[in-house]
Parts: C-alpha cells; sequence; structure tokens
C-alpha cells in the first residue's frame, strides 16, 4: 500500500450528538467525510455535503460536525438529525448539504468528488476485485485527538463483491454491500473506504491519486460466541458431584465489514431536491460572472 498524504486525513471529520461533547471530545458518535460536487457550467464553484451513516446521524443523534480549521483549532458544525438527508431506499448512509456554496475559507477541507467513485460499471468490468487493499480514514475513538482531529488509517482487502444483502446486527435491515476484512472499531462508522486502483482512470481526480472511494463503512459483521461459566453442584441423589453448565453469548467482530457502495451515494447525491438547488445556484452564479 503505497503511501497516503497527511493531506488527505483532512477528507474525514467526527460527529457528535451535541457541540458540548464535540468541544470536549467525548467518546461517543462516529465519522464521516466531505464531498464536493463541482460545476461543470461556473469556474471554481462547487458544492460541498458531509456524508455518514443514517444509523450514526439519526439512530444515535450524533449530527453535530468537528473538524479542523485552518487557524489550528477545531471548527463545529451544529446540525440537528433532522437537517441530515438518509437514502430514501434504506442503505445506511446520510448527506448534509454545508451552507455557502463553494469552498469554506476557514475549514482544512479535502473532499472526494464524485469522479472517485467506483460504480457498478467498474465492478462488472473487474477494474476493481477481491483482493484489492483498501483502507478508510476515520476517528479512533480511544486516541482521537483533543485540541485537533487526528483521523487515522486503516487496512485491508475486498473480501466479496455485492450480491446478496449483507446481515449485521437486528437493528439495522440487511443491505447491498461489499464485504471487506478491515480492521475497524467503534467510532470507524461512515468512514470512507477507498481502493488502491490496480488500473487508474484518466478522470480521476490527482488529489488522491489512482485511488477511488468503494463506498462508506456501514457497520462490523458480527458472530456470537459462547461464553460459558461452569457450576459445581451435588447430586443429590448419586451424592456425586456433576457439572451443570451455563452459557452467555457475547457478538465477537469477525474482521469482516460492510462498505456501503459508492453508487449508492451518488443516487442520494443525484436526488431531485439537491439538483434542483445545484441549478438555481448555478443560474445564479452565471448572472453574476
Amino acid at each position: 500500500m503505497p503511501r497516503i498524504p497527511l493531506q488527505d486525513l483532512n477528507c474525514a471529520f467526527y460527529l457528535y450528538p451535541s457541540r458540548a461533547a464535540a468541544e470536549s471530545g467525548l467518546a461517543v458518535g462516529g465519522s464521516g467525510f466531505w464531498v464536493a460536487i463541482t460545476s461543470l457550467r461556473v469556474p471554481e464553484f462547487w458544492w460541498l455535503y458531509g456524508v455518514s451513516n443514517q444509523h450514526v446521524v439519526h439512530r444515535s443523534g450524533a449530527s453535530v460536525i468537528r473538524a479542523n480549521s485552518k487557524d489550528g483549532g477545531l471548527k463545529i458544525i451544529e446540525a440537528e438529525p433532522t437537517d441530515w438527508i438518509e437514502h430514501p431506499g434504506g442503505h445506511d448512509v446520510a448527506i448534509l448539504p454545508i451552507e455557502g456554496n463553494n469552498q469554506p475559507t476557514d475549514i482544512e477541507v479535502m473532499q472526494v468528488s464524485p469522479g472517485m467513485f467506483v460504480t457498478r460499471e467498474d465492478v462488472r468490468l473487474e477494474v476493481f476485485g477481491v483482493g484489492d487493499e483498501v483502507y478508510m480514514i476515520g476517528r479512533f475513538i480511544n486516541h482521537e485527538g483533543r485540541v485537533r482531529n487526528t483521523p487515522s488509517a486503516r487496512f485491508g482487502n475486498i473480501s466479496m463483491l455485492p450480491g446478496e444483502p449483507i446481515y449485521i446486527d437486528a437493528k439495522r435491515p440487511a443491505q447491498e454491500s461489499f464485504a471487506v476484512e478491515l480492521r475497524s472499531s467503534c467510532g470507524y462508522s461512515a468512514s470512507p473506504v477507498f481502493v488502491h486502483a490496480n488500473v487508474a482512470r484518466n478522470y480521476r481526480p490527482s488529489a488522491f491519486g489512482p485511488d477511488a472511494l468503494l463506498g462508506v463503512h456501514w457497520g462490523n459483521i458480527v458472530e456470537p460466541w459462547n461464553v460459558e461459566t461452569k457450576i459445581i453442584k451435588k447430586a443429590i441423589q448419586s451424592g456425586l458431584a456433576a457439572d451443570e453448565r451455563k452459557v452467555d453469548q457475547v457478538s465477537a467482530n469477525t474482521g469482516m465489514n460492510g462498505v456501503v457502495p459508492a453508487w449508492r451515494l451518488m443516487e442520494l447525491l443525484e436526488m431531485p431536491k439537491f439538483k434542483a438547488v445545484r441549478e438555481a445556484d448555478e443560474e445564479v452564479q452565471l448572472v453574476r460572472l
């Protein structure tokens, strides 16, 4: 795996349930990342969106963004869970349009662009496939950085291409996903997962080199492990000691993770309500030129 440039880590931000939790670095919430759509009609004009999981911002209520500011501190962007728009098809992804179209002047942003998104056609043509190296950038909640966000990268490989929906837990429906062998843990929900491309395509932005966005991390695939406690009792009739077994279960991380395909994020960004806003903004900007 090639080295990841430090500036690329600023594609990620952290999410908390409140401003107070964000400012104190409370160990709750999850991750997110920036996506920008560039105008094809207005030079140097684009729209910025925050991306996360539906279960992070809606079910867990972690809707407040904490990002790094250009002055060396932190920037808090307050938002309500209802401000985040989820995928209408139930896929575990949600987006937040950032007010003030075009580049924020006070946040360190390394945005991902739709030109980097892995498509169904990429999978069909085997541009990407099982065994390809992947990495994600997100929040290591045990050592996330208090004065500044310090996103970390974790690494792995594609294990299975999307097919039958993947089940993770009873709180969320099974859904179309890449299965990725990836060293993940609590806090990395909604991290962007990138695949190191074996075949670079010219339209991919140079900021991330040939790498492409595989999708959005949405959960660890777990399995039940038995925890057995042996209780020794005396058998009254026989007078002999007998073993009585009590079995409890815990959920264990298999190391396999579900990743919402990037094309599902693209569907959300292309919803008519968002396209209409972008088209209206472009008309305003064209008049000003």
